[in-house]
């Protein structure tokens, strides 16, 4: 039996001679695989359904555990992003970070949402600022979101010298000084980007390029697997930054 889903292909890779395995993450069905036989050909009518960030309509027939797309509509391609190369780091580490922290066949329609408003706000607008709220909102909606608000252990306020545990996903005083220890400025961005009251004279310059280094960190920590394409976004900016 065909079924029809609403989808934004997250990565595909090569298969057989001709073939392709594609992921895709509906908010009906959350994460999937699928074949898409014969797209690698010349004129396989059906190429579009394979490319970076597409949003399309799939119909799918199950066979056994694995689908197959028969056809498809495209919804939106957003192939302003593939014209410019932050714009398109930026949104490979967005579809690498679901593809990473969700597991199969787990639906989620706010990630779904959030997913398709983060890629139009990166084709649109400052795609660090996109990316750096699309983080933070996804360690929220995964269970692994920050407490901000003083010392985890002791209660004590955090004040010159902050630690942060990848293992608890809480903060820490020197006195407790559990984790690794964080830049006062990265606390205070980050809590600005969680809404939180925060204190912009302790903000030091470049604190996008800091804050995203520490969210990868703690994301590739979570999913047990480097987010590589965060890497790779974040080596094309501090290209043009040295002060990191």
């Amino acid at each position: 039996m065909a079924v029809i889903v609403k989808a934004l292909m997250l990565k595909s890779v090569d298969y057989k001679e001709f073939d392709k395995i594609i992921t895709l993450f509906s908010d009906d069905l959350g994460k999937i695989s699928a074949s898409l036989r014969g797209v690698r050909k010349q004129e396989a009518r059906l190429k579009f359904l394979a490319q970076p960030f597409s949003l399309a309509e799939y119909c799918l027939v199950k066979k056994s555990d694995r689908y197959t797309v028969t056809s498809g509509t495209l919804v939106e391609s957003f192939y302003d992003i593939r014209l410019d190369i932050n714009k398109t780091y930026a949104a490979f580490s967005v579809v690498e970070i679901v593809d990473k922290l969700f597991l199969d066949n787990l639906p989620s329609v706010e990630t779904f949402a959030l997913l398709i408003e983060t890629l139009k706000d990166i084709s649109v607008f400052d795609e660090m600022t996109a990316l750096l709220n699309f983080i933070i909102k996804i360690l929220d909606f995964s269970g692994y979101g920050f407490h901000l608000f003083n010392c985890s252990l002791c209660g004590n306020e955090l004040a010159d010298e902050i630690y942060f545990s990848f293992e608890t996903g809480r903060f820490y005083c020197d006195g407790c000084s559990r984790g690794k220890q964080i830049s006062v400025s990265t606390y205070n961005h980050l809590k600005k980007y969680c809404g939180e009251k925060y204190d912009e004279k302790k903000i030091e310059r470049n604190a996008d390029l800091k804050l995203l280094r520490f969210l990868g960190a703690y994301l590739s920590f979570k999913c047990e697997e480097k987010i590589t394409s965060i890497y790779e976004y974040f080596n094309i900016l501090q290209e043009n930054n040295t002060d990191v």
